[in-house]
């Protein structure tokens, strides 16, 4: 059916707002030379079918496994070389070889005998498709099929399962191609295929019925009939977005099946793109539209609202988008956004590479945080955040407007607040902020005014020590201060009084760092000195300290944190390791570094909304879960660094919170983490695993490269599967790789040579390499397998069968 464009179609029935870019949310990381990467002009990306990633830069062809590159460059002496080190496109066609277009033309690459050729008549004689002109797209579709594009002859449809080729062209007949003059083609969700011509005119070749079944106009009467290269992408909805790549042009949204129709450049009413210039248009898993630009950045288009999120580079931000001249956009078949920038290489992105939104100072964002280094945490009313910082003062975090508020001490400003160094921090029932200073005594804030406590020798009643490290509102409204070295108080608000409740043989520990209320309304007191625990039935108290002589005491008596999860189990975070107690048994569990956790100091227990328990620590995060409820306790444990997205390794004493929304927050010295725990899923993408290289005595071996008189790889090692070795070549190496960009510092490898090796052996996964030496003659078979990030073994491996010929054999 074909389509005018009508006035109706130009109304835009969503309302227009632009919103700009929160940098926490979308963190990316980073490829660039300092990694290993030849160029950091980067003009194309592509994920080939074996799971490599490839970048054609200004400077060579590279190939990723997610650990390092292999870079392929013109060699004037090897006509088996790239033929140009500018690289501007990459696809892959029948029989997984890479077409690749360079300055110099294209060329093929040949994954097993990783080799080029630049005689395509070999190559378009057995598609059976024109030599000339070439070939400017490839795009594979279902059961074998690829969809190719000659510009002047029209598109062509090779299956290599049967090894025919169709070509659909302009003719007469009413089913063919409007023309042959063919800009870009892509493919819905279905299969079916999109073209669009040099003069902007859109048609849908539907594959079951083999022809043409869809005819629009209002791109072509947009553009007033004019010629280009135009590109085109269908998103999930069936929805076309049209633009020119690299030119200063309008881009249009168009709706096939509700006929809405909008420019989304040059718009005067308030929908605008960063710049103009667009490179690519993708959709990313989540719905949202990416639209790269040049000097611009990447332009996040929510189709909903119609309004757009801009993702732009901040010079003293390494997790920001690293140029804002992007080149190029690809969306691989696991969901990872890979963009491609002029000067600074590749910036990708995830949700579950970067898992946690960081909230941090930058000196280039005045409305970002205003110190980094976060202490404590409230929830007031409203759902906003109070942060305590480490001479920063005290910060407002607003959720809704994202606007940080800060207030400082003021000399001679008694309506300031009285110290910058916060320790700890309680909001009351009746929503007054209580706020412990170190040195600076207790604040209270109404919101208008700051009233201070602060310790007076001469007056009875004062507070006892002006570093207050806890501060807790019980069940009752009791309002219980710890201090640095004066014990424990209570403060009576009518009389404006501190009082010590009970005796020092009664809680042990003048320094007070922790307090808490157990379901039974029983006060936990920690310190330097073990556990203090006042019954509230009875008064009685409990005291749980070290005793080296029974494994079922306390793990340590410099208490941080406590704790009680949904089953009732108490939960106490030490210097030393974690405690957890079962108060029907009165024993303690305790865990380590040998356990599993990354570290043994542990700052601060959470427990999120489906009982796992969440720990900060001197060495990351890490989530906990309890398998078995009863003794003996079974964990799961799943550890987070700064890779994850983290402000750092390291975080502060007690510096967390969970939100009324579930919702929990780590601080520490480089900002602040705020995130959905139900959100951090475990990655689910299971590497492929892949040889790397093959070395004879740390040389490694090319295809069809002959040692001492001999082929010793027929193929590349990658695609070999067996080999012979005379016993004079028995010290080797293999490196492997699990093809994995999420994260891959944390996927380990093992390895074992069955007819040697007695069990699997971890290999260093900075390096991931194998070595033997002195084999006896014989045959084996070389083995890896990799692990998940969380934990489990994945049962697949990767195997190389090898013959060592004994010392007086001949080769075979």
């Amino acid at each position: 059916m074909r389509y005018k464009l009508s006035i109706s179609m130009l109304v835009l029935l969503l309302t227009l707002r632009v919103a700009f870019a929160q940098n926490g949310k979308y963190q990316f990381s980073q490829l660039n030379r300092s990694n290993g990467l030849s160029h950091n002009q980067v003009n194309c990306i592509y994920k080939d079918s074996e799971g490599f990633m490839w970048f054609g830069t200004a400077s060579g062809l590279n190939r990723y496994d997610g650990y390092s590159f292999k870079i392929f460059k013109h060699d004037a002496n090897n006509k088996k070389s790239l033929n140009d080190d500018f690289v501007s496109g990459i696809f892959e066609g029948p029989g997984k070889k890479l077409w690749v277009s360079t300055r110099g033309g294209y060329c093929f690459y040949d994954p097993e005998t990783e080799q080029f050729d630049s005689d395509m008549s070999v190559m378009t004689r057995s598609l059976k498709v024109p030599g000339y002109p070439n070939v400017s797209k490839i795009i594979r579709g279902g059961k074998g099929e690829f969809w190719l594009v000659c510009p002047d002859s029209g598109l062509y449809r090779h299956n290599e399962i049967n090894k025919t080729t169709r070509r659909y062209y302009h003719h007469r007949s009413g089913a063919s191609l409007y023309s042959n003059f063919i800009s870009d083609i892509t493919l819905d969700a279905t299969g079916n295929v999109w073209v669009v011509y040099r003069n902007g005119i859109v048609e849908m070749f539907d594959i079951k019925q083999n022809k043409i079944t869809y005819h629009t106009e209002v791109f072509n009467k947009a553009v007033n009939n004019k010629d280009a290269y135009y590109a085109i992408t269908v998103d999930k909805d069936n929805d076309l977005w049209f633009y020119t790549p690299g030119f200063y042009a309008n881009a249009y949204y168009y709706s096939p099946s509700s006929r809405a129709f909008r420019p989304i450049a040059n718009e005067p009413s308030g929908l605008k793109l960063k710049s103009n210039i667009i490179s690519n248009i993708i959709q990313a898993d989540d719905g949202l539209i990416w639209i790269a630009t040049d000097h611009g950045g990447i332009n996040l288009l929510d189709k909903k609202t119609f309004t757009f999120t801009y993702l732009l580079n901040r010079e003293d931000d390494a997790k920001s988008l690293s140029q804002n001249s992007v080149i190029n956009l690809y969306r691989d078949d696991s969901g990872i956004m890979w963009a491609g920038t002029f000067k600074e290489g590749v910036s990708y992105y995830h949700k579950n590479i970067i898992r946690f939104p960081l909230y941090r100072h930058f000196a280039s964002d005045p409305k970002s945080l205003g110190f980094e280094d976060a202490n404590k945490f409230v929830e007031d009313k409203n759902g906003n955040i109070w942060i305590g910082t480490n001479g920063g003062g005290l910060i407002y975090f607003n959720r809704e407007t994202g606007s940080f508020r800060q207030y400082k001490y003021e000399p001679g400003n008694a309506n300031s607040l009285s110290n910058d160094i916060i320790v700890s921090l309680c909001i009351d029932h009746d929503q007054k902020l209580w706020i412990g200073t170190y040195f600076g005594g207790l604040d209270c804030f109404d919101g208008k005014t700051f009233t201070h406590y602060k310790h007076n020798d001469k007056i009875a009643g004062s507070l006892a020590d002006n570093r207050v490290m806890s501060i807790f509102e019980d069940s009752s409204h009791k309002l219980w201060i710890g201090t640095f070295a004066a014990g424990l108080q209570i403060f009576d608000r009518e009389k404006k009084k501190f009082s010590p409740p009970f005796k020092q043989t009664d809680i042990r520990c003048l320094y007070v760092s922790a307090l808490f209320e157990d379901r039974k309304g029983n006060i936990w007191v920690g310190g330097y000195f073990g556990i203090d625990v006042i019954l509230k039935n009875t008064g009685r108290f409990i005291h749980y300290s070290i005793n080296k002589d029974d494994p079922n005491s306390l793990i340590s008596n410099t208490i941080n944190c406590i704790n009680q999860d949904k089953h009732g189990l108490i939960w106490i975070a030490t210097r030393y390791g974690l405690s957890i107690l079962n108060p029907e048994t009165n024993k303690f569990t305790s865990l380590t570094k040998r356990n599993g956790l990354p570290d043994n100091a542990i700052l601060q227990i959470l427990e999120d909304s489906k009982g796992r328990m969440w720990f900060s620590t001197a060495n990351g995060l890490s989530r906990v879960t309890l398998i078995a409820q009863k003794a003996p306790y079974a964990f799961r444990f799943e550890n987070f660094d700064e890779t994850d997205g983290l402000q750092g390794r390291e975080f502060n004493d007690q510096a967390g919170l969970k939100t009324r929304k579930g919702e929990l927050i780590f601080g520490g010295g480089h900002g602040f983490n705020i995130f959905d725990p139900l959100a951090i899923h475990a990655n689910t993408n299971k590497p492929k695993l892949t040889f790397t290289d093959f070395l004879l005595y740390n040389k490694s071996i090319k295809a069809n490269e002959e040692v001492n008189g001999h082929v010793v790889l027929s193929k590349a090692i990658s695609a070999t599967r067996e080999l012979t070795l005379t016993h004079s070549e028995n010290v080797f190496t293999i490196e492997f790789a699990a093809l994995n960009f999420f994260n891959p510092n944390k996927v380990k490898h093992q390895y074992m040579l069955e007819g040697f090796d007695k069990d699997w052996i971890d290999a260093d996964n900075a390096t991931r390499k194998a070595t033997y030496t002195n084999l006896d003659g014989g045959d084996y078979t070389f083995k890896v397998r990799a692990v998940s990030q969380e934990g489990r073994w994945d049962p697949d491996y990767i195997t190389l069968k090898i013959k060592v010929l004994p010392r007086s054999g001949n080769r075979q």
